[in-house]
């Protein structure tokens, strides 16, 4: 049984098929799949040197206007997330994870990309949301979260996975 790539995996990779690079470098599970689509396409035509999880960052984030440049405009990434959760509950847990991820420093997996702030506001939202609060089997709030993803099956296999 072969095991998923992580994203970490995928920056070593050379320029690979689109349908590689949406299955490996997948963007984190909060945009919709025109703008992933997109940008699989813009990323698999791109500049071999680029590595597909800051291409793929760059262009989510400019494609959605939660950026420009490379710097974040934080009210458009509220509203984009306020315009997803629509519950009270997470739109006050929403609030405290922007205020953690606008402060993160780029990591090892961002910080040689141009624009590093992008994957790192990135990779911090879906670890807090995605990963953390999911695994927090005891506040309502994350179970909130959870049942809300169920409803996205494309990618329910990864963010599930029995380990």
């Amino acid at each position: 049984m072969s095991k998923k790539k992580t994203e970490k995996e995928c920056q070593i990779l050379p320029k690979v098929s689109k349908p590689k690079l949406l299955e490996c470098c997948a963007l984190p599970d909060f945009f919709k799949s025109d703008v992933r689509e997109t940008c699989v396409s813009e990323c698999s035509d791109s500049d071999a040197d680029q590595d597909p999880w800051c291409c793929m960052t760059t262009c989510a984030m400019e494609e959605t206007e939660l950026g420009s440049n490379g710097t974040i405009n934080k009210a458009s990434v509220k509203k984009y997330f306020y315009d997803i959760f629509i519950s009270i509950e997470i739109r006050k847990m929403l609030d405290k994870t922007l205020t953690k991820c606008e402060n993160e420093s780029p990591d090892s997996q961002t910080e040689h990309c141009d624009h590093p702030e992008y994957g790192t506001i990135l990779s911090c939202i879906h670890h807090e949301l995605f990963k953390t609060c999911i695994m927090a089997k005891t506040d309502p709030i994350c179970q909130k979260i959870k049942n809300f993803i169920k409803k996205c099956p494309s990618r329910k296999d990864e963010l599930f996975d029995s380990k």
